[in-house]
Order: structure tokens, then sequence, then C-alpha cells
């Protein structure tokens, strides 16, 4: 069951039934996207839903989608048959062929379109590499470095004008990366002598990386490019960012208290 609770009338306005367990969801201003293990339905988002689209999937059990924010762009994506391969339909246009990307050798963990729906972001179960892709081609634009250890991806997010992208893992840093034409990220000082050393050397780093306390955690930005984290715990946290990548802690809250130490992963 998927419930979708009105905050401001104190009440759930809409309830949608299926017939196996859901795992993911995923809401906009006028599209809700339900996926099971294999298969994907779309609706109306009002009180009364009108379903618009049923997906056949491969097996997808930590329901990964991603749908694009903007009601102009109705980008979706979601695993391929492949692992690591996503896969990219147009859903206001079914007759076009899907677009599919072989982002990854291992099986995707995260994936996230930017607000203009002209970039995906993905992420492996390896967890080292964040990948941008341009939706159209299915070309690579940018490869990012998170780390060099295995890590669980939490969230990826880019900002208002896709000249950024946050990255939050079970480390339980968030990563920041400037992925405009001037960008700031950092490499290497061996990236001369790329061509001679190992991939890793010639990497794109984050400019700028920070921590909290809880690592089990989600970020995105503010319209202002701040970066707000909400832990499992209920802690929210809002950090400004420095043109030379320093973080400063701008505020923080907690809204719940939790008893229960085996809470759900994010």
């Amino acid at each position: 069951t998927v419930l979708v609770w009105d905050d401001r009338k104190q009440k759930e306005v809409i309830e949608l039934e299926f017939k196996s367990a859901v795992t993911g969801v995923r809401l906009r201003r006028d599209r809700i996207v339900v996926a099971l293990a294999n298969k994907l339905f779309v609706y109306t988002f009002n009180p009364t839903p009108q379903k618009l689209n049923v997906i056949e999937t491969a097996d997808n059990p930590n329901g990964l989608i991603a749908l694009c924010p903007n009601t102009a762009m109705s980008i979706l994506a979601f695993p391929g048959r492949q692992p690591g391969h996503v896969q990219l339909i147009d859903l206001s246009n079914p007759k076009r062929s899907p677009t599919i990307i072989a982002a990854h050798e291992t099986a995707l963990s995260c994936l996230s379109i930017n607000i203009q729906g002209d970039m995906l972001a993905t992420a492996s179960e390896k967890g080292t590499l964040i990948r941008i892709f341009d939706t159209q081609m299915g070309i690579k634009l940018h490869e990012l470095r998170r780390g060099a250890e295995k890590a669980q991806i939490y969230s990826i997010n880019f900002n208002s004008d896709s000249s950024k992208l946050c990255v939050s893992s079970d480390k339980g840093t968030i990563h920041v990366f400037d992925i405009s034409a001037y960008g700031k990220n950092k490499q290497s000082s061996l990236v001369s002598a790329k061509s001679y050393l190992p991939k890793y050397f010639s990497s794109t780093w984050s400019f700028a990386k920070f921590s909290v306390p809880e690592s089990r955690c989600i970020c995105a930005f503010t319209a202002d490019d701040c970066v707000l984290v909400l832990s499992i715990d209920g802690s929210l946290y809002k950090y400004s960012l420095a043109p030379d990548g320093e973080a400063k802690r701008e505020s923080f809250s907690k809204f719940l208290e939790l008893e229960d130490e085996n809470a759900p992963v994010i």
C-alpha cells in the first residue's frame, strides 16, 4: 500500500493498493511512480489518481527509480536488464525507444536526474565512482571519485542549475562536486603522468567534503546552494560552502527521538 499524506489537511489523501510489496516511490507535482520487484506503475498525482503506465522491469529489489522533477520533462530512469545498466524512457513519448546506458560493471545503488532533465547521475554497489550521463544520447559527461574504499551510496542530488552534485554514503561523509565548465574539483598531483599510471591517479575528486555524526543520511541543495543533510535519527544539518570548499555548519535541528536502535536504514 502507498499512502500520501497532506500535511496541511493533516490526513491521508491518496491510497494505492498493490498485490505485492512496494520497493520504491517517487513523487512530483503531476506524477506518482511506484516500484514493485519487477514492475513500475505510473499514476497522475491528484485526489483520484489515474493509472497511466505499467512498465515491466528487471528485478529491482531496492526500488531504484529516478524521475525528472521538472513537469515539462518526463524522463524516468530505472535499472536495465543487465547489472549496472540503466534504462531511460520518456513517459510523454511512449513510441520513442528506450535509451540503455551501460553505467557500471556492478549492480546499481543510486540514480538521480537533474531538474532540467538532461543529466543522469549513477552509482554502483561498489560506491567509489559517480558517473554523469547525457539523458538524450547516453554519453558519459563526467566521472567523479567519491573514494577508494567500497561504500553504500544513500543519495545523489544536483543543485538547481546543475553546476554542483552532492553525495552521501555510509562513510558519514558528504562529498560536493563542481560539475560546471569551471569546475573546482581536485585531482592528483600526478595527473600529468596519467598515461603511465593506473586510472585512479587521474580521478576527479570532490572540491568540498564534511562529515555528520550519523552516517545513515541523505543530502540535497537549498535554493542558495547550501547543503541540507537529513539523518535517520531525525537530525537536520545545513552547511554553507565557501569558494575554496570549506564547509560551515549554519544550523541544526532535531525532529525525532528514536528509541529503536534497529531503525531501518534510509
